[in-house]
């Protein structure tokens, strides 16, 4: 339909300037064939509609440019101000949350977050204990709807590098953020993919099981999970 009614609009005024008396659509189309030939008429409506298209997209696409830019600015402000608390191993700040809230579109934090590692699932005949670093929103009442992320790339620390676990429980989630077994602080022998299944379902049993979980839980994995 925007296509249809550019090339109405366009071909009017384009006819009108043949003949200003004004004419009908299928008119338009034949005067400008009759003037210009059918070949270099049908070629023009063809530009003019390009144009058009062109012309009207101007404002949602300069528009569309400048939210991806401001977008990115939050983003890159976010990054910036993460990677100097890492490096000193200090507790994520207030403006680079709220960085990240205006960067990804989501409501400003409710809660600051606090973060300590636990001992969590016992697997493989109970030989091996799975690790993790567990966040909870300070001040929220408990118990609490709880997401569970698993993966072998550490990277975890309480000084909080951003896998999700941040966004989610500053939003009121526990999280637990977990190493695969035989990765960093979880015990046994990393086997790629082979243990995940049976590993999730008794990290999910265990998590069921804990005085801050409300028995609502969610998972979702990192590239590997």
């Amino acid at each position: 339909m925007p296509l249809a009614s550019t090339w109405l609009g366009f071909s009017k005024v384009v006819c009108m300037s043949i003949n200003p008396a004004g004419v009908s659509t299928q008119c338009c189309r034949q005067r400008l064939q009759a003037v210009m030939g059918q070949r270099q008429g049908e070629a023009l409506l063809r530009a003019i509609s390009s144009l058009a298209q062109c012309v009207l997209r101007w404002p949602d696409t300069i528009f569309e440019a400048y939210i991806l830019v401001v977008d990115h600015a939050w983003l890159f402000i976010a990054f910036v101000v993460s990677l100097c608390r890492v490096s000193f191993r200090l507790a994520p700040f207030d403006f680079e949350r709220y960085c990240f809230a205006k960067a990804y579109h989501l409501d400003q934090p409710r809660f600051s977050v606090a973060a300590k590692w636990v001992d969590t699932a016992k697997v493989n005949n109970g030989k091996d204990v799975l690790r993790a670093t567990l966040w909870t929103p300070v001040g929220a009442d408990g118990p609490l709807p709880t997401v569970v992320i698993r993966n072998p790339y550490g990277n975890h620390s309480a000084v909080g590098v951003e896998w999700g676990q941040i966004i989610l429980a500053e939003r009121g989630y526990a999280v637990l953020l977990q190493d695969t077994r035989g990765r960093f602080g979880s015990d046994g022998d990393f086997v790629p993919v082979e243990n995940e299944r049976e590993d999730g379902a008794e990290t999910v049993r265990w998590v069921r099981q804990q005085p801050w979980c409300n028995g609502k839980v969610a998972v979702f994995g990192i590239s590997y999970l």
